[in-house]
């Protein structure tokens, strides 16, 4: 459509929350990190942080922060 806007130009893995009012996107580099954790509403509005200083790690490509909502109950 028309007017769309780019709202998460440097977002890392952005996510939709299961019931579609929130996304939660990383920040940071990657290769250098430390990574921050954020969430915000889908217009953009609101962005939190929600971690900091998160280190990626602990797999062969060394890229494996990929921010989910996890398990619902």
């Amino acid at each position: 459509g028309s007017g769309l806007q780019r709202l998460l130009p440097d977002a890392l893995y952005p996510n939709f929350s299961p019931d579609g009012t929130k996304l939660v996107f990383a920040k940071g580099t990657i290769a250098s990190g430390p990574i921050n954790l954020y969430t915000m509403n889908p217009d953009g509005s609101h962005v939190k942080k929600v971690a900091t200083d998160l280190i990626v790690g602990g797999c062969p490509s060394g890229n494996c922060l990929t921010p989910d909502w996890g398990a619902q109950p």
